[in-house]
């Protein structure tokens, strides 16, 4: 299964699921939805992945507009692969242990395979993930 992680700039929040996804034995990518983004989402990854997991409710309005008006997707005509909101704000450094934390409890809510997969892949990499929800509180999380 290939998974798309997406944000506003590749930098963070997808980098670090990116990250952890492989490390867990994932097939997994990441984009960000801004113009300036280290790795700027495209009609291509959206339609290779099996399932999108977006950080934020714009970066899901951003892959849909993105998919349903490329050319790319209508030749294939292959619809929107599945595709979640995670609802995790850009707070976090990547590789935080709270990020991965959340992103883990993200993708548990639909796929709780692939963050099992995920959780094994951050211990992999000497995170451990967990929770710190005064930050999250903070900014009205």
């Amino acid at each position: 299964m290939k998974i798309l992680f997406v944000c506003s700039a590749a930098r963070m929040r997808s980098f670090t699921a990116r990250q952890i996804a492989i490390a867990g034995g994932l097939d997994a990518e990441c984009a960000g939805s801004d113009t300036g983004s280290r790795l700027p989402i495209n009609p291509h990854l959206i339609a290779d992945a099996d399932v999108i997991f977006c950080m934020e409710d714009s970066h899901k309005k951003t892959v849909k507009k993105m998919y349903t008006q490329s050319e790319y997707a209508q030749f294939l005509q292959r619809p929107l692969p599945p595709t979640h909101i995670l609802n995790i704000p850009d707070l976090f450094n990547p590789l935080d242990p709270h990020l991965a934390w959340c992103l883990v409890q993200g993708v548990s809510a639909t796929h709780p395979h692939l963050a099992m997969a995920m959780l094994n892949g951050a211990k992999h990499l000497g995170i451990k993930p967990e929770c710190d929800t005064s930050k999250l509180l903070t900014a009205g999380w």
